[in-house]
């Protein structure tokens, strides 16, 4: 997901950030997927990029279990 903001104040860089935490607020349902309970480990990282294209940048890393043990092991 990439948010296009003028990062060259700091106001209008607060409001890129603010715009990244309602994206992932948003879409939380989607974040966390659709089997959370073989979830073993979940990454959300916003990144700036002040450069000449004032982008704001969301990546989400999830992990999930394909093996484990009986629960009462």
């Amino acid at each position: 997901m990439k948010i296009y903001h003028d990062l060259s104040t700091k106001d209008n860089a607060i409001e890129a950030i603010k715009a990244a935490g309602e994206y992932i607020s948003d879409h939380a349902d989607n974040i966390l997927g659709e089997y959370p309970s073989g979830l073993v480990e979940l990454a959300i990282e916003v990144s700036a990029k002040f450069d000449c294209s004032d982008i704001m940048c969301i990546d989400v890393r999830r992990k999930h279990a394909v093996t484990g043990r009986e629960p009462d092991a």
